[in-house]
Protein backbone atom coordinates (compact mmCIF):
# COMPACT_ATOMS: atom_id res chain seq x y z
CA UNK A 1 0.00 0.00 0.00
CA UNK A 2 1.17 3.81 -0.59
CA UNK A 3 1.05 6.18 1.96
CA UNK A 4 -1.15 9.66 1.41
CA UNK A 5 2.59 10.86 1.90
CA UNK A 6 3.94 9.06 -1.07
CA UNK A 7 0.95 10.37 -3.12
CA UNK A 8 1.46 13.76 -2.61
CA UNK A 9 4.99 14.10 -3.57
CA UNK A 10 4.21 12.29 -6.73
CA UNK A 11 1.35 15.30 -7.38
CA UNK A 12 3.60 17.79 -6.36
CA UNK A 13 6.19 16.44 -8.94
CA UNK A 14 3.50 16.42 -11.41
CA UNK A 15 2.54 19.81 -10.77
CA UNK A 16 5.94 21.26 -10.61
CA UNK A 17 6.64 19.37 -14.59
CA UNK A 18 3.42 21.22 -15.54
CA UNK A 19 4.38 24.69 -14.52
CA UNK A 20 7.70 23.94 -16.28
CA UNK A 21 5.45 23.12 -19.72
CA UNK A 22 3.54 26.13 -19.07
CA UNK A 23 6.28 28.29 -18.40
CA UNK A 24 7.76 27.26 -21.60
CA UNK A 25 4.86 27.68 -23.75
CA UNK A 26 4.35 31.05 -22.16
CA UNK A 27 7.69 31.61 -23.13
CA UNK A 28 7.08 30.32 -26.82
CA UNK A 29 4.41 32.62 -26.80
CA UNK A 30 6.20 35.66 -26.13
CA UNK A 31 8.69 35.21 -28.47
CA UNK A 32 6.21 34.55 -31.23
CA UNK A 33 4.38 37.29 -30.27
CA UNK A 34 7.32 39.52 -30.59
CA UNK A 35 8.24 38.02 -34.10
CA UNK A 36 4.60 38.92 -35.16
CA UNK A 37 5.03 42.07 -34.39
CA UNK A 38 7.89 42.85 -36.04
CA UNK A 39 6.65 41.49 -39.08
CA UNK A 40 3.58 42.89 -39.00
CA UNK A 41 5.17 46.42 -38.57
CA UNK A 42 6.60 45.73 -41.28
CA UNK A 43 3.64 44.69 -43.62
CA UNK A 44 1.38 48.23 -42.35
CA UNK A 45 4.38 50.71 -42.32
CA UNK A 46 3.77 52.91 -46.00
CA UNK A 47 6.80 52.56 -47.94
CA UNK A 48 8.72 55.74 -48.84
CA UNK A 49 11.55 54.77 -50.62
CA UNK A 50 10.94 52.36 -53.69
CA UNK A 51 13.59 51.70 -56.57
CA UNK A 52 12.75 51.94 -59.77
CA UNK A 53 14.52 48.44 -60.63
CA UNK A 54 11.54 46.97 -58.83
CA UNK A 55 7.85 47.30 -58.15
CA UNK A 56 8.39 46.12 -54.60
CA UNK A 57 10.85 46.98 -51.64
CA UNK A 58 13.39 44.86 -49.85
CA UNK A 59 11.15 45.48 -46.96
CA UNK A 60 8.24 44.05 -48.69
CA UNK A 61 9.66 41.30 -50.33
CA UNK A 62 10.88 40.00 -46.77
CA UNK A 63 7.51 40.28 -46.20
CA UNK A 64 6.56 38.54 -49.01
CA UNK A 65 9.05 35.81 -47.97
CA UNK A 66 8.14 35.32 -44.26
CA UNK A 67 4.44 34.95 -45.25
CA UNK A 68 4.85 32.64 -48.50
CA UNK A 69 6.89 30.46 -46.06
CA UNK A 70 3.89 30.76 -43.17
CA UNK A 71 0.93 29.99 -45.72
CA UNK A 72 1.05 26.20 -44.57
CA UNK A 73 0.49 26.92 -41.37
CA UNK A 74 -2.44 29.60 -41.62
CA UNK A 75 -0.52 32.80 -42.76
CA UNK A 76 -2.31 35.59 -41.61
CA UNK A 77 -4.81 33.87 -39.09
CA UNK A 78 -1.82 32.48 -37.71
CA UNK A 79 -0.23 35.68 -37.07
CA UNK A 80 -3.61 36.94 -36.20
CA UNK A 81 -4.55 33.69 -33.28
CA UNK A 82 -0.86 33.90 -31.75
CA UNK A 83 -0.86 38.22 -31.36
CA UNK A 84 -4.21 37.62 -30.05
CA UNK A 85 -3.27 34.90 -28.08
CA UNK A 86 -0.15 37.29 -27.17
CA UNK A 87 -2.67 39.91 -25.80
CA UNK A 88 -4.22 37.51 -23.34
CA UNK A 89 -1.27 36.49 -21.86
CA UNK A 90 0.12 39.86 -21.05
CA UNK A 91 -3.55 40.77 -19.59
CA UNK A 92 -4.03 38.09 -17.77
CA UNK A 93 -0.33 37.93 -16.21
CA UNK A 94 0.03 41.72 -15.81
CA UNK A 95 -3.81 42.50 -15.42
CA UNK A 96 -5.72 45.18 -17.22
CA UNK A 97 -3.74 48.62 -16.24
CA UNK A 98 -0.15 47.54 -16.68
CA UNK A 99 -0.93 45.22 -19.92
CA UNK A 100 -2.55 48.07 -21.63
CA UNK A 101 0.72 49.35 -22.85
CA UNK A 102 1.21 46.30 -24.66
CA UNK A 103 -1.93 45.28 -25.55
CA UNK A 104 -3.64 48.63 -27.02
CA UNK A 105 -0.65 48.75 -29.91
CA UNK A 106 -0.87 45.32 -30.61
CA UNK A 107 -4.90 45.37 -30.62
CA UNK A 108 -4.09 48.55 -33.47
CA UNK A 109 -1.51 46.16 -35.32
CA UNK A 110 -4.35 43.50 -35.44
CA UNK A 111 -6.77 45.61 -37.00
CA UNK A 112 -4.84 46.82 -39.64
CA UNK A 113 -3.56 43.21 -40.51
CA UNK A 114 -7.11 42.01 -40.84
CA UNK A 115 -7.38 44.94 -43.36
CA UNK A 116 -4.76 43.74 -44.99
CA UNK A 117 -5.73 39.75 -44.63
CA UNK A 118 -9.34 41.12 -46.53
CA UNK A 119 -7.68 42.84 -49.03
CA UNK A 120 -5.49 40.14 -50.30
CA UNK A 121 -8.55 37.68 -49.94
CA UNK A 122 -9.73 39.95 -52.73
CA UNK A 123 -6.89 39.84 -54.66
CA UNK A 124 -6.71 36.20 -54.80
CA UNK A 125 -10.29 35.90 -55.57
CA UNK A 126 -9.76 38.32 -58.84
CA UNK A 127 -6.43 36.27 -60.13
CA UNK A 128 -9.00 32.90 -59.58
CA UNK A 129 -11.11 34.52 -62.06
CA UNK A 130 -9.07 35.79 -64.32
Amino acid sequence: KKSSSSTEVVVVKKESGNNKQQKDEEEHLVTSGNGFIFLACLMTTKQQNRTYYSKLSKQQQTCRIILNHLEPFGGYSLMMNTLRSFCNLYYYSLGSDLSVAVVAPVKELLDKLEALSKINQKKEKKHEYE
